[in-house]
């Protein structure tokens, strides 16, 4: 009792902390349009409340709904390049919270008893030490050193600090909350009948999934898809991408094949057409890796069906009438149908594969394949050669990859990066490498070891005669197809294939449990937390040293020579060809002082300003940030230009950064209704140097 006491507090306090936490996120990453709010916040609404009062409905609610809502934002025009979170981490975060909220209700000890959880622990501490030092080294180690956190330059692609962070953050979550997921769900399902429900309910979701694809195929391609992937010709239906949607089915695919042996006779007809509903669409989805998964999939449900089936011996020909017989039947019949459907010439998969072939035939170049993912490749590998103890940070596998490809001076990876927008380094244990070291990528090594040990513990004691073990060889095949996978992709971007994943994984985990089967214990040794305590010191010490040094925001602009322009709108024209952009609330210009005197001509449009004049203040910044000085404080009480000098006999042959604060900043829509949304603080021309 006096722990489930000390864990309720624990729990209230962390609730307490996350609630504006949450709503932080909410404001900052999700885009605040109206019509999209409408669609989504029911549905964040009904899992809070539904998983605060009965945390197995909440589960199955979040089950059902994270594979719909991914597409979501496509039908309000937010896309790609307009950075947001996706839903279904979204969704994640307030089912989450949700949990925590019954915790607090419903206090109950939680537990911790299987040895995924140790390696798990370290590698979130690793994570959230990485992402804290990432995100001083984008802010420029705010408030140490910069007073503020400014949109500087992080990359030769003029990637700025907002988004440097944004990347950091939810690459963090992409890691945490799969996580997260499998815990609760570890503590959640108590039984095979829970377990059968989990993956009902997520059939039921794969079925207005696959629904939405047929509509995509026959009616609009271009319903709830993006403008990339319609001009590729490759679907989506509810996921992100076709990519997560393809490994999403390449995953489920055996769990429909273990319904089919497993449902009662008048089931095993409409499980079946539900199979050959998801091979039917899987030309047109086109994703090469996802078919490979599928491809591995089928083999590891098979070799798992057969291994667990015992043939009799022949007798009186009636070999055909065993269960055994049948299942090679079974397996020859899908074969079949799937090798005919996967031969449709009208579709995007056998335009790519033949592409392939013919590449590899004419040229004999396996880079050809795939060049884009070689290069992603290469400069992983350069990251984990340069950083080999910590990476060069959580969510910086993309801030960094720009610059790579400079340093490399090959304009044929520049051009393969500006193809498409890329989110992570298309492998995930490269991608883990790059951004976590050798450390992380033991680590990670170290969770897959303690997920597929135990699972090929369940399936050796799974209990003969039990009619589901077939779909424990569903969830376990669908694990291995999505595991195959990440060596194709990281899936950093699409929330949801990692809870898929870990879904499945939970599933094949407590199989054992329910089953009464209990966890291999590994004893504790002091020498082993003594050791996890050093390697964590060591990680943090040279991340720190990075940060502070090669990987810094001040070594980066000095060795890829970026102009740190931040807080500025476009260029515009006014008069006779006078060019002038306008500030947001602040806003700096990296400057070559020529000569001894800067001229600024400065102008605002406050409707305002007679009565309310605005204050600017101009600084003058020298070491990045490490020297700042007050130029002047101006007050403009009119809406006419005027230039202002500066003297700068100091700084002659120097560059410095000119910094603009602005005391407030107007919206012309909200106040005027003029359509422009942006808000502005003051305009600035051209700035020029003269002599005394």
């Amino acid at each position: 009792m006096v722990k489930i006491e000390r864990n309720k507090i624990f729990i209230r306090l962390f609730s307490l902390l996350f609630i504006p936490l949450l709503y932080l996120f909410y404001i900052k990453y999700v885009p605040i349009v109206t019509p999209f709010q409408m669609a989504l916040l029911p549905v964040l609404v009904a899992v809070l409340l539904l998983t605060s009062f009965n945390l197995e409905y909440g589960t199955l609610f979040f089950v059902f709904a994270f594979p719909l809502i991914n597409s979501l934002p496509y039908f309000f025009g937010i896309f790609d390049h307009i950075p947001h979170a996706p839903t279904a981490l979204v969704l994640f975060l307030f089912y989450f919270l949700g949990w925590c909220i019954h915790l607090n209700f419903s206090p109950k000890k939680l537990s911790f008893d299987s040895p995924i959880f140790k390696p798990m622990a370290f590698f979130i501490l690793l994570i959230l030490i990485s992402g804290f030092l990432n995100f001083m080294r984008f802010s420029n180690f705010y408030p140490f050193v910069s007073d503020r956190v400014y949109e500087l330059i992080t990359n030769t692609n003029g990637v700025t600090a907002g988004g440097a962070i944004m990347s950091t953050l939810l690459h963090s979550l992409n890691y945490i909350t799969g996580f997260v997921f499998l815990f609760i769900l570890w503590n959640t399902v108590k039984s095979k009948t829970y377990a059968k429900k989990i993956l009902s309910v997520l059939l039921i979701s794969v079925a207005f999934s696959l629904l939405f694809g047929f509509y995509q195929i026959l009616k609009d391609f271009s319903f709830g898809n993006t403008p990339f992937w319609v001009r590729l010709g490759q679907i989506n239906a509810t996921f992100k991408g076709p990519n997560s949607f393809g490994a999403f089915l390449a995953g489920i695919v055996p769990v429909v094949l273990g319904l089919v042996l497993m449902a009662k006779r008048a089931w095993k007809a409409l499980y079946f057409v539900f199979f050959l509903a998801v091979i039917y669409l899987f030309p047109h989805i086109g994703a090469r890796s996802a078919f490979l998964g599928l491809a591995v999939s089928l083999l590891a449900f098979f070799i798992l069906l057969i291994k667990i089936v015992s043939f009799p011996k022949i007798a009186d020909g009636k070999v055909l009438k065993t269960p055994a017989a049948r299942i090679v039947g079974f397996i020859v019949l899908i074969s079949v149908l799937i090798a005919g459907v996967l031969s449709f010439t009208q579709s995007r998969l056998y335009d790519r594969l033949r592409n392939n072939i013919d590449d590899l035939a004419t040229t004999g170049n396996w880079v050809r394949i795939s060049p884009e993912r070689y290069y992603l490749w290469k400069e992983a590998y350069g990251m984990i050669k340069n950083y080999p103890l910590t990476g060069v940070g959580v969510g910086a596998y993309i801030i960094e990859l720009p610059n790579y490809y400079l340093m490399d001076k090959d304009e044929d990876k520049l051009a393969i990066d500006s193809f498409r927008r890329i989110d992570s380094a298309e492998n995930y244990f490269l991608h883990v490498g790059a951004e976590l070291g050798i450390i992380g990528l033991l680590l990670v090594l170290w969770i897959f070891f303690h997920l597929f040990g135990p699972m090929i513990r369940n399936y050796r004691s799974l209990l003969p005669g039990d009619r589901d073990n077939f779909l424990f060889l569903g969830a376990a095949a669908g694990l291995i197809s999505l595991f195959s996978n990440f060596f194709f992709h990281s899936f950093i971007g699409n929330f949801e294939t990692k809870y898929t994943f870990w879904l499945l994984a939970g599933i094949v985990l407590v199989w054992g449990k329910v089953q009464g089967k209990p966890e291999v214990k590994i004893p504790e040794r002091r020498t082993v937390r003594i050791l996890a305590v050093c390697v964590i010191f060591l990680f943090a010490a040279s991340h720190f040293w990075n940060c502070t040094h090669s990987l810094s925001l001040k070594n980066r602009t000095e060795l890829f020579g970026l102009k740190q322009n931040f807080g500025f709108y476009g260029t515009e024209m006014i008069g006779k060809g006078q060019k002038f952009q306008w500030t947001r609330e602040y806003a700096g210009l990296a400057l070559e002082v020529d000569k001894p005197v800067l001229k600024i001509p400065l102008h605002a449009s406050h409707p305002d300003i007679k009565t309310n004049p605005v204050k600017v203040k101009v600084y003058l910044i020298k070491e990045f940030f490490r020297k700042k000085r007050l130029l002047d404080e101006i007050v403009l009480d009119n809406n006419g230009w005027k230039t202002y000098e500066f003297s700068l006999p100091e700084e002659v042959g120097e560059e410095v950064i000119l910094l603009i604060r602005v005391s407030r900043i107007w919206n012309p829509q909200k106040l005027t209704g003029i359509p422009d949304p942006r808000n502005l603080g003051v305009a600035v021309g051209e700035i020029t140097f003269q002599d005394f």
